[in-house]
């Protein structure tokens, strides 16, 4: 007797268990069905705030959210439409306020590769009273640049500078070809406000609106993020460096730290440590441009290592430089998490290569002053961009979607 009722116990457990898995296989199944339907936010938050159980019967079910587009696709989709017809579906944007016209962005882009990526980048940050350079680097694939001009040909505002370079990580080359877009950008006809630099695997967390509301709040200020040079990373300016080429890619370099010393930077300037990724004024790039204590600094830093993160930084605390600010202030320019923080996604030389799951802690309370956010892989999860599409899209500066 007692047997008995433990076989049924048993059966009606398994029975229960069964029919859980299969109505929670179902639920994601359907979510997943839904998915490619509905544009609707609340399915965004199914998605980044799915929970482990969930995560594994997607595994089981391996559904495919990877982008699998290639250069070649994009060459493909705009080679040879017309114009009217590219601008009508593929960069359609927002009307904008006076307040938005009156406020026009330059925009400095350096990508080497990622054509359906800068794609999504285009389509989020594209609007026709901005100015848009892009650096395409010299090592980029020829179907890619094909691609990219196939792409931006209609865009009578967009631009590929006329001087590129081969970019190599922690070498003044970011910098110098930052600077080639920057003085292609002067000559632009559109009087722009401010230069914001940008690569191909960066992301709004804005609108326009939501970013020239930020930007206004910095009353002709630029936004460059800047503290004195920790003792730790002296070493960086103490001696002659060397680059050596040992593969493809950017970070295919071999540094050599010579024995030369290198003489103190010019005119008694105090090094300052900060990010590249900045807003400028348009007075104080004419500064960094033309400058002679500006353009001096840039050639100290010349055989240095990971000069861009010196450059903005020492000369924003420049006395008397336009827009320039002594002592800390809050920058809010691009947020990205290092291998020590919180990330869903993958980590990659030591930063968080984002999953939609990441949205958890990018469209929080606390991080809601970030206007861009990185990176962004290339093989990118369509609901990440989707759901950040939706989600900057009349996005209120500070505004956040969860605690």
């Amino acid at each position: 007797m007692l047997i008995s009722l433990r076989r049924k116990f048993f059966y009606a457990v398994t029975l229960i268990t069964v029919a859980l898995f299969v109505v929670s296989l179902w639920s994601v199944y359907r979510d997943e069905l839904l998915w490619l339907k509905v544009d609707k936010w609340e399915s965004c938050e199914k998605v980044i705030w799915q929970n482990s159980f969930s995560n594994l019967l997607r595994i089981f079910l391996n559904p495919d959210h990877k982008n699998h587009k290639t250069d070649q696709d994009i060459l493909d989709t705009y080679g040879s439409r017309q114009c009217h017809d590219i601008l009508r579906h593929d960069f359609p944007h927002p009307i904008a306020t006076s307040i938005e016209i009156e406020f026009p962005i330059a925009y400095g882009i350096l990508v080497y590769k990622g054509g359906p990526l800068l794609e999504q980048l285009f389509k989020a940050i594209y609007m026709p009273h901005n100015a848009y350079c892009l650096h395409v680097d010299v090592k980029a694939s020829e179907t890619f640049e094909r691609a990219v001009k196939s792409m931006t040909r209609c865009l009578s505002n967009v631009f590929i500078t006329k001087k590129t370079l081969d970019v190599i990580w922690a070498h003044i080359s970011i910098i110098q070809a930052q600077l080639n877009c920057m003085e292609d950008l002067l000559e632009s006809p559109i009087k722009w406000k401010y230069f914001i630099n940008l690569v191909g695997q960066d992301f709004p967390l804005y609108d326009n609106n939501g970013i020239v509301t930020a930007l206004q709040t910095l009353q002709g200020k630029n936004n460059i993020e800047s503290f004195p040079m920790p003792e730790r990373n002296y070493y960086r300016t103490q001696f002659v460096y060397r680059f050596e080429k040992t593969g493809e890619f950017s970070h295919d370099y071999r540094r050599i730290q010579t024995s030369l010393r290198k003489e103190p930077p010019p005119y008694g300037l105090k090094l300052f440590k900060g990010s590249n990724h900045v807003a400028l004024t348009r007075n104080f790039v004419q500064f960094i441009l033309y400058d002679k204590k500006a353009n001096e600094f840039f050639n100290w830093l010349n055989d240095t290592f990971i000069p861009d993160e010196a450059f903005y930084a020492t000369l924003q605390q420049i006395p008397g430089v336009p827009g320039g600010i002594h002592g800390n202030h809050s920058w809010f320019m691009r947020r990205l998490m290092w291998f020590n923080d919180v990330c869903y996604g993958q980590i990659v030389r030591e930063i968080c290569w984002l999953s939609v799951a990441d949205l958890r802690w990018a469209l929080s309370k606390q991080e809601s002053k970030w206007l861009f956010i990185q990176k962004i892989p290339f093989d990118y999860d369509k609901r990440l961009l989707k759901c950040l599409r939706m989600a900057i899209t009349g996005r209120k500066y500070g505004q956040s979607y969860f605690p």
